[in-house]
């Protein structure tokens, strides 16, 4: 689906979600079409300006959506940046817009974070150390996220997804199915099955513990941490649930995986005083991680693109065939 065709079709439901949160908007502005369908909201006050997200149906839960705010107020108060969410008139966090099957989805509001992503500033760097200093900060601010979880005990209610791998990679799971990419070829699908049945039988015999296994953001890339002056701010918790620590760093470092820049992030992440991850087995989580985009994008034709696809195509291969050498 094109921008502008989506910006026509999504605007009047979310015009329909701001008025059920009293929300009189100046402008709407979509600003992302992926996983969910979102708008930048500006108001007559620029303090007043917020993050409209349109959540895609059938991906969370509305128990699922109430379950990440939960964790994200827990990170607040844990001096963690993460999107203030705000309720609609009716005291709901989440309102229901729209109808059909395209069109219905839960809305939630959340204020706008004002600054530059991470990955606009490593795009941005012009020295090698200025996008390995950002690495390490994204490494501290992982470190930082995970110690929070592991001391933090949901509330009751508290419902998030499992991201084992078999979870993951199923056929029924919204990021599983790889193998049915339609860009992919016979010796593709071959290879990159065998390789995830390595994973699995790997990861199966993996001990899971507080300190390897946890609520786990599932997404931090620098696309998604906002740098501020007050410190650096997380956002997107979609994927949030429970799976492997390690995940979470193979998610930061998936196109960011030379030595330095893995170093650096790892350097950061020691920094803050976390548990030392085993990092032996990186570049399974990274095949995990390889896999489940793949079918992310089975799922999603309308965000796929040959470009993009063929880059993730050859790396997935790469890793597969590291997977099954070293493992």
């Amino acid at each position: 689906m094109e921008r502008a065709e989506a910006a026509a079709l999504f605007t009047p439901h979310a015009a329909e979600a701001l008025e059920a949160f009293g929300v009189r908007p100046t402008r709407l502005e979509l600003v992302s079409l992926s996983e969910n369908v979102t708008f930048r909201v500006e108001t007559t006050s620029p303090e007043e300006t917020y993050a409209l997200r349109l959540h895609r149906p059938g991906y969370n839960t509305r128990a699922e959506l109430l379950s990440e705010r939960m964790w994200t107020r827990a990170l607040r108060e844990a001096g963690i940046r993460t999107p203030e969410d705000m309720t609609a008139g009716n005291g709901d966090s989440f309102v229901a817009v729209g109808s059909g099957e395209e069109t219905s989805r839960l809305a939630g509001l959340t204020r706008w974070i004002g600054g530059d992503l991470l990955s606009t500033r490593i795009e941005r760097a012009v020295r090698a150390d200025e996008t390995l200093e950002a690495l390490r900060g994204l490494g501290a601010l992982t470190a930082r996220l995970h110690d929070q979880t592991r001391a933090w005990r949901p509330p009751e209610g508290f419902s998030r997804r499992s991201l084992e791998v078999e979870t993951l990679l199923a056929s029924t799971s919204s990021w599983g199915g790889f193998w049915r990419h339609p860009r992919l070829s016979r010796a593709d699908q071959r290879l990159l099955a065998a390789a995830g049945r390595r994973l699995m039988r790997r990861l199966s015999a993996c001990e899971r513990t507080p300190d390897t296994f946890g609520l786990i953001h599932a997404d931090l890339h620098p696309g998604n941490v906002i740098v501020q002056d007050e410190g650096p701010a997380v956002i997107d918790f979609d994927d949030a649930g429970f799976g492997w620590r390690l995940y979470d760093i193979a998610a930061a470092l998936f196109h960011a995986d030379a030595p330095e820049a893995e170093r650096a992030f790892l350097e950061g992440y020691d920094s803050a005083g976390a548990v030392r991850l085993e990092t032996d087995l990186l570049a399974l989580f990274r095949l995990m991680r390889a896999l489940a985009l793949i079918g992310w994008l089975a799922h999603r034709p309308e965000l796929d693109n040959s470009e993009r696809f063929e880059a993730l195509r050859v790396r997935s291969l790469s890793l597969a065939g590291t997977c099954l050498s070293r493992y």
